[in-house]
């Protein structure tokens, strides 16, 4: 019995401290639709100190 007041004594601290501590808009979400019709190419990664591959083109050598 003796642990369970102590652990809500502890929860209750601890939440009462992070409730004073953080302010109300800590925590904000946004939705971003994603309006693209298709997927974008990544970025090519060079590959001049990898050694063979396409001159400027990315991990699997693809343009």
């Amino acid at each position: 019995m003796k642990e369970l007041f102590l652990f809500l004594a502890l929860a209750v601290s601890a939440g009462l401290f992070t409730y004073l501590l953080l302010p109300a808009d800590f925590v904000t979400h946004s939705v971003v639709f994603n309006l693209l019709k298709q997927e974008p190419k990544p970025r090519p990664i060079p590959l001049d100190a990898m050694g063979e591959g396409l001159e400027g083109g990315n991990l699997l050598s693809m343009d």
